[in-house]
């Protein structure tokens, strides 16, 4: 292949007619290098001209057909790395774009409530352009579904502590007293979680749109009375409470117990992290000694 010949077509895909592979490389390279927004995301580009560049090298040099093979596989290789690399890099990089989306949303929930704020202020709270926000969420609902689904819930993992502790001289109730203490004092100490908890209990306006996640929440609720009716089921059969109080009565009692003690301290955050904790114990403690026989 002579310096003065021509191709019509790239092995980038790019489509430069009537210029040869080693001038498309000159021309480009400079460009692909000095503009952050290619260097960034296109190294494909840079790649694939410089092995156009330098396979019309090899052939202008008489080199065997074999040896310009071999090259290229190389050549093809470090291609494949470095494109793997740059799409890690690329989604790390919209997951940490994603998580400041989401810390932005949640302070200007707490701050002036759900209905009040808007994706362009979520936007401009948390640096972004509105392109960025609508790229990862098409819409409020949208971000507080993520949201929804960030929070885990409080008896998870608590059907196989009950199944063990069910076993000869063990504890089902006080494993489900530790778990559910354990539980409400994780969401108060993680300030993520108890902010999204807060939004949900005290900045979120139950509308028709977010109808769906009411739904939800009724499922998951009724999911967890049903573990916590068992787990009392458990105690009861080990002689642990009453034989007068009923199961499904006491696991809805102590929901709504749990869920007042948790919106309350919520509301108010005027205690420290130490006394939430000791005042978590001492109020499950006064419930499930009540259950318990004499």
């Amino acid at each position: 292949m002579a310096c003065s010949e021509t191709c019509t077509t790239s092995t980038s895909g790019i489509g430069i007619a009537r210029v040869s592979s080693a001038e498309a490389f000159l021309l480009l390279h400079p460009l692909v290098m000095t503009t952050p927004a290619i260097s960034r995301r296109m190294p494909g580009i840079k790649c694939l001209l410089f092995i156009d560049a330098f396979m019309y090298v090899l052939k202008s040099t008489n080199h065997s057909v074999p040896v310009v093979k071999w090259i290229r596989w190389i050549f093809r290789q470090i291609y494949t790395v470095l494109t793997n690399a740059m799409a890690r890099r690329t989604k790390d990089e919209a997951d940490a774009t994603r998580e400041k989306i989401v810390d932005a949303a949640i302070r200007l929930f707490l701050r002036q409530g759900v209905s009040s704020t808007t994706l362009e202020g979520i936007a401009a709270e948390a640096g972004f352009t509105r392109g960025a926000v609508y790229h990862h969420f098409a819409n409020k609902h949208a971000l507080l579904i993520e949201l929804w689904n960030m929070v885990k819930p409080p008896t998870e993992g608590i059907s196989e502590e009950l199944e063990a502790a069910s076993h000869k001289g063990g504890d089902p109730l006080g494993t489900m007293e530790k778990r559910i203490g354990n539980a409400l004092k994780q969401v108060l100490s993680d300030p993520r979680t108890s902010a999204i908890h807060t939004v949900f209990m005290h900045n979120c306006e139950f509308v028709e749109k977010i109808n769906p996640m009411v739904v939800g929440e009724m499922r998951h609720l009724v999911s967890a009375r049903d573990l916590i009716a068992k787990g009392f089921g458990m105690a009861k059969d080990a002689g642990q409470i009453r034989h007068e109080l009923d199961v499904a009565e006491l696991a809805s009692a102590l929901m709504c117990y749990c869920y007042g003690l948790l919106a309350m301290v919520l509301r108010n955050r005027i205690m420290s992290d130490q006394t939430i904790s000791c005042d978590i114990d001492q109020a499950l403690s006064v419930f499930f000694s009540g259950l318990r026989k004499p």
